[in-house]
């Protein structure tokens, strides 16, 4: 079967992002209208990790580099529709495993650097964090303030300069991946100790263990 990977609403449509390609499927049919394989003539059937639109500008993280196409034009099928961009174009990685929005550009994130994109190619923002290991970031906007959040493999950084990041919060490790909450809340997941949420007040990081069954479950019979 199709592995979906990710999905981006766009008015009554859904893009969705898929071990093949990209899919457009449309909610109120309950169909897939039609799925996009060959990107620029350069990829065809690959993975697409993550997608991204913005400005009826959609991009897509495949493992050649980063696919790019505008909603606008009248036939998403043909390989002509789309751009691809690689490392020689600036990515840190031809493997990109997600987008972000910071400061009115699209930003690709790659295992081995973040980079930003201006006048058609990518410059690395990956700054004093040069050499981790990437797994996501977000931007959130507060009281007119934008801070980008970056989640590393040992830890999470901000920042409102791209390119010059600070710690989050206490030492967390073996992180894989953030988000952020409606409330501007930032949390962190990690592969050893579960979930955490960011207190900014006291700048520290605390653990929150979802409820689990207060005792083994049983079948019947007491199997």
């Amino acid at each position: 079967g199709v592995a979906v990977l990710d999905f981006f609403a766009v008015g009554d449509s859904m893009y969705l992002s898929t071990s093949v390609g990209v899919s457009l499927y449309l909610v109120q049919r309950d169909e897939v209208k039609e799925t996009y394989r060959n990107f620029g003539g350069v990829i065809q059937s690959d993975t697409v990790r993550s997608i991204l639109v913005d400005n009826r500008i959609l991009w897509a993280a495949t493992n050649s580099g980063a696919a790019r196409t505008s909603l606008t034009l009248p036939n998403l099928q043909a390989p002509e529709s789309w751009t691809i961009y690689t490392t020689s174009n600036g990515l840190p990685s031809n493997r990109v495993l997600s987008f972000a929005r910071f400061q009115g550009r699209t930003i690709a994130v790659c295992s081995n650097g973040i980079a930003r994109f201006v006048n058609n190619r990518w410059e690395s923002i990956s700054g004093n964090l040069a050499g981790l290991v990437f797994k996501q970031a977000q931007s959130v906007s507060a009281n007119g303030v934008e801070t980008f959040y970056i989640a590393t493999a040992n830890g999470i950084y901000s920042g409102t300069t791209p390119g010059v990041w600070q710690p989050v919060g206490n030492d967390i490790a073996q992180i894989t991946g953030l988000t952020i909450d409606a409330r501007n809340v930032v949390w962190a997941g990690t592969s050893n100790k579960g979930l955490f949420e960011y207190n900014s007040s006291s700048n520290n990081w605390n653990a929150r263990e979802p409820d689990g069954p207060p005792r083994e479950v049983r079948g019947e019979g007491g199997a």
